[in-house]
């Protein structure tokens, strides 16, 4: 069978937050969505769509459902099986599934899908569709899935495709496709503990928190990363985009938040038609990345247009920026990564107002694989007061020429904001237009980066040594050591970084990462980076607080990527039975507390 999702990934599962039934949409045309004003509710399993209904942006809303097109083009005898394969990897139901579904034992649970049909009832040939439990996802739930389809004659298909049969387990399934479908659900929330212990007691875990419970849980992540570069990003490490590899690289992975805009166009699956601006007052830093986009595409929407700019993801950026005085981190941070932003919208606020940006060429002037180099410092709100980075002196290569000369919008200040690095020619040394520029506000506490060139096109000048940082490392290290406040952590464990001794320097703060594999069984390993020299304990607690296991209670030497293995023993050395355990890492200076789940 021929398995697609049609033109776009538009018919996928949307990242999405905490929805509430959407107040304008009749019943008789089916359950809409819109996000709800708070965190810790329950977000829709659901499509992006928009019904068009008085031609009007309100109704840019959240289906129900998602869809597959399965084609039976070998004329088979028809499709005799279509199916959904789920499995629910991290987050507060990690190896649940939801009801009246179970998972089995390959990882997954399966769902058969439904034929499509009109309102009148009729059946549209070739099309298919999943519909979830829209009360059951949480903050931090993650969802990897694929579709899997059979016809008369035993032909089997996937989607993404590589599967000729069912999996044994979700990791064969993630290799054969090179990924497989992913949704998450904003954002990850350390829940409490005692709710945690209730779900892994339910077989399904669709349980509401408690008023106590919920005082309990807190936002884990102050970074969200807005994916508009890859509108087809699958899970796994090998699909991570430039600017979250980069991230990963100083010690942030799993620090993060990420949504995918899941297919452009008209659609609602802009981050401001799926969150709320107060579900976003947790984040202290927002990157918008939309990479090389445009020019003639729509980059940042701005409500001005019925069919391609519904979604006011302009405006609502602005919004998110006038609430940060109020925020939980008292400061708020905006950085949009684009090559023809200002091209498409030089006069907009968000730019000349809140950026500070103005355009001065669509194309820089310099040539087509222009240096980006450091002319100055920069001044940051960071929580209750302000921090200083410096960039004077830095530079590196942008790649833009091939296949086709990129053309980078050369830009200017138009008001208190600093040119922190400009555009410069590689053989004479001339010094162009601006290639950044950052802007604050004091009074409203935020800070705003505009990069006119996208991530992957940064490079270095020249072959540099192992223990050198890369220049992209560098700047991002900067920018998030003065736009975070210390509350928000990290960086922690760098990955993918082989054998650079350079990660063999103390870290600038400690930190607790989760443990891999989670849930595990019967072997886990939890990881920490110790700032300074000192005593540390490491220990294990089950739900009700009693003490399991004491896993490090000695001296130990300053130093990042230290690594501890649990058995599942107590200090009887007895195995402990399945559930929610938490274990606290302590220092003098530093305590830290996260949740892991043994399966027996």
């Amino acid at each position: 069978p021929l398995v697609s999702a049609g033109r776009d990934a538009r018919t996928q599962a949307q990242d999405a937050f905490p929805t509430v039934i959407h107040p304008e949409i009749p019943t008789d045309l089916g359950e809409h969505f819109a996000p709800s004003g708070e965190r810790f509710g329950t977000a829709a399993f659901s499509m992006g769509t928009e019904l068009g209904i008085n031609n009007r942006s309100p109704n840019l809303i959240t289906g129900d459902s998602i869809a597959v097109e399965i084609q039976d083009v070998r004329a088979a005898g028809g499709i005799t099986n279509a199916d959904f394969y789920g499995a629910i990897v991290s987050g507060p139901h990690a190896g649940k599934a939801p009801p009246p579904h179970a998972v089995g034992g390959n990882g997954f649970f399966v769902v058969l899908a439904d034929s499509a049909r009109t309102s009148s009832g009729t059946v549209i040939q070739d099309r298919y569709f999943v519909d979830l439990d829209d009360e059951y996802f949480r903050g931090g739930d993650v969802l990897h899935y694929f579709w899997l389809a059979q016809d008369n004659a035993g032909g089997v298909s996937s989607l993404p495709s590589g599967l000729t049969s069912v999996p044994t387990s979700v990791n064969e399934a993630q290799l054969a496709t090179a990924g497989i479908f992913e949704a998450s659900f904003l954002p990850a929330i350390d829940w409490d503990a005692g709710y945690l212990g209730r779900i892994q007691a339910d077989p399904n875990g669709k349980l509401t928190p408690t008023g106590p419970e919920l005082a309990n849980s807190t936002q884990s992540h102050c970074i969200l990363y807005v994916n508009r570069i890859n509108t087809r990003r699958r899970s796994g490490i090998v699909n991570r985009t430039s600017f979250m590899y980069t991230l990963d690289r100083i010690g942030y992975s799993g620090a993060y938040d990420v949504y995918d805009h899941m297919g452009m166009g008209n659609t609602n699956n802009h981050l401001g038609g799926r969150a709320s601006i107060q579900q976003a007052q947790g984040y202290s830093l927002i990157v918008y990345d939309a990479g090389n986009a445009g020019p003639g595409g729509t980059i940042m929407p701005d409500g001005s247009d019925l069919d391609s700019q519904k979604v006011d993801q302009a405006g609502w950026f602005r919004n998110w920026l006038g609430q940060a005085s109020v925020s939980e981190a008292g400061t708020a941070t905006l950085w949009v990564i684009a090559s023809n932003a200002l091209e498409e919208k030089p006069t907009h606020p968000l730019y000349t107002a809140e950026m500070q940006a103005l355009l001065t060429t669509t194309a820089q002037s310099i040539e087509p694989n222009p240096d980006v180099l450091g002319a100055t410092s920069a001044v940051f709100q960071q929580g209750a007061g302000t921090c200083g980075a410096d960039f004077t002196g830095d530079e590196y290569s942008l790649s833009g020429g091939c296949p086709f000369p990129r053309n980078y919008d050369g830009m200017t200040v138009g008001g208190s904001s600093v040119e922190t690095h400009h555009y410069r020619d590689p053989e004479n040394g001339t010094t162009g237009s601006a290639a950044i520029i950052m802007n604050t506000n004091s009074t409203a506490r935020w800070n705003t980066v505009m990069q006119s060139h996208p991530w992957f096109d940064i490079h270095n000048l020249f072959p540099n040594p192992p223990s050198q940082p890369h220049p992209a490392e560098v700047l991002l290290a900067k920018v998030l050591d003065c736009a975070l406040p210390p509350e928000c952590g990290g960086p922690g464990d760098p990955t993918d970084v082989g054998d650079d001794p350079a990660i063999d320097v103390a870290p600038r703060r400690s930190m607790l990462y989760a443990n891999v594999p989670n849930p595990f069984n019967p072997i886990t390993e939890i990881r920490f980076d110790l700032a300074r020299d000192g005593r540390v304990l490491l220990e294990v607690y089950d739900v009700a607080g009693r003490l399991v296991r004491t896993l490090v209670d000695e001296h130990r030497v300053a130093g990042a990527n230290q690594r501890v293995l649990w058995d599942g023993m107590d200090d009887s050395g007895r195995r402990v039975s399945s559930g929610v355990y938490l274990y606290r890492l302590g220092t003098h200076a530093y305590q830290a507390t996260r949740k892991m789940i043994l399966m027996q």
